[in-house]
């Protein structure tokens, strides 16, 4: 199959791949690069809907986690070695920067074809009922590096960190009040030990790794976890600490209308009986990159056959 062929209908599937070039609207996916359609995002906001939430900061406040903390082992090593400990505590800072554009770049990482995408169109068509938004590189990972698989499959279970139950604006008010207080402390130790605010305090990225260190006490205070297996996707959510037996919230996929939103960091279902309430899914921003949980879901809801019987008190049979 060919990249331009593929790229200027926007969409993949085993029809496309067999070379007939027909389209079909409820089993293809139809893959844009920036947005869905406005008449698509006026439906949704109307809908009824039930956010699956997480506490979520820009990924690149991670950045202040690795500045601060290799600025805190530099400084501690100077002083240890009676050397200009605040030059090797910025050293250390620039180290725990570089650190992370690593990491990050290495989530990148993969080949690309040249050109691939290239006509890949901005906003999603809505006809569409399996649809991905996502960077280039990210429709390549999910739809076209390794076609779609036609075939059963085992459960996927992929883990939400720092989700919170409804409702959540409790929860979100508890964070960010966590936040401010450890700030104001931080901020008293700083000027206590510097005498001021400058530079020497290397700016705002200690203030984002507290706000990334806050999520830590929400990463597993209520594990949930999205199970997916043909033609069904199971939100399995345990009590506090994991206690009790789960709530298992299921969900046909074979009929349902299923948007990946990859550069929102979403997913959202619509089931296709009108009575069910829309699922709206916040996916993790840290950690191992979403396409395996993109392609996860389109294979699933490809699936033609039976659902396969899963139990209620445990992820896996």
């Amino acid at each position: 199959m060919v990249a331009s062929e593929v790229t200027t209908f926007g969409v993949a599937n085993a029809e496309l791949t067999a070379g007939t070039g027909v389209t079909d609207v409820r089993r293809d996916v139809f893959a844009a690069t920036d947005q869905v359609s406005p008449a698509e995002q006026a439906h949704l906001n109307a809908d009824q809907t039930e956010t699956l939430t997480t506490l979520r900061l820009p990924i690149f406040f991670v950045v202040g986690v690795f500045v601060s903390l290799g600025f805190v082992v530099g400084t501690a090593i100077g002083s240890l070695l009676a050397l200009h400990a605040f030059w090797i505590g910025v050293a250390g800072a620039v180290v725990g920067g570089l650190v992370f554009a690593i990491g990050m770049w290495r989530r990148r990482t993969g080949r690309l074809p040249k050109d691939f995408g290239l006509a890949l169109p901005k906003l999603v068509d809505d006809t569409f009922r399996l649809r991905l938004v996502a960077t280039r590189r990210d429709v390549y990972r999910v739809l076209y590096e390794t076609p779609l698989s036609e075939e059963s499959f085992e459960p996927r279970v992929f883990a939400l960190r720092a989700a919170v139950p409804a409702p959540a604006g409790r929860w979100y008010t508890l964070w960010i009040v966590g936040i401010v207080l450890v700030s104001l402390v931080w901020t008293w130790y700083r000027i206590q030990l510097r005498g001021n605010m400058g530079i020497s305090l290397i700016g705002p990225w200690d203030y984002w790794a507290i706000m990334c260190l806050m999520t830590l006490p929400f990463m597993w205070t209520w594990p949930t976890y999205l199970r997916v297996s043909p033609g069904r996707l199971d939100v399995v959510r345990y009590g506090l600490m994991g206690s009790g037996t789960p709530h298992v919230q299921r969900i046909d996929l074979r009929a349902a209308r299923v948007l990946v939103n990859l550069r929102a960091m979403t997913v959202i279902v619509q089931p296709a009986e009108s009575a069910e309430r829309t699922l709206v899914v916040q996916i993790n921003q840290w950690g191992a990159p979403n396409t395996e949980l993109a392609r996860s879901l389109f294979e699933a809801a490809r699936w033609e056959g039976d659902h396969s019987p899963l139990p209620d008190d445990a992820l896996v049979g």
